[in-house]
């Protein structure tokens, strides 16, 4: 175990320096650079980002799941269970928006006003990457 634990410790090290670590600690790490975050409102955001994170997961999976199960039921023109599940899948996005915006609110509230500017723009780029950010288009 102790041969294989130093080359992945490096491994991950070099990973990290080189900007090729995946993940939500990469997002975190890239957010925390870019909005010039001190050490202490780092280690908020970090907190704010895994209280969030797992139950966003876990309704995003719900999501998907009954939006699969929508396209099913479009594909066996299935009115009644169409009708049950869009209104299904309209709430499940309604509560992962509102969990958006509350985690928005929770950052903005820890930062500085020229921090927050900075922010408010990542915000709105988010918004606009729609095409690659699989959260995004939940949000139309």
């Amino acid at each position: 175990m102790r041969t294989t634990f130093l080359p992945r410790l490096l491994g991950l090290a070099l990973s990290a320096a080189l900007g090729l670590v995946h993940g939500p600690a990469a997002a975190d790490a890239a957010l925390a650079s870019r909005l010039a975050l001190d050490t202490t409102q780092a280690r908020q955001l970090d907190t704010i980002e895994a209280e969030y994170r797992r139950e966003f997961a876990s309704l995003r999976q719900e999501h998907n799941r009954q939006a699969r199960a929508l396209r099913r039921a479009k594909l066996a023109n299935d009115a009644a269970e169409m009708a049950r599940l869009e209104a299904v899948t309209a709430e499940l996005r309604a509560r992962l928006g509102a969990m958006r915006e509350a985690q928005d609110a929770r950052i903005g509230a820890l930062l500085r006003p020229e921090q927050q500017l900075l922010f408010a723009a990542y915000v709105e780029e988010r918004r606009q990457m729609k095409g690659s950010s699989r959260d995004e288009r939940l949000f139309d």
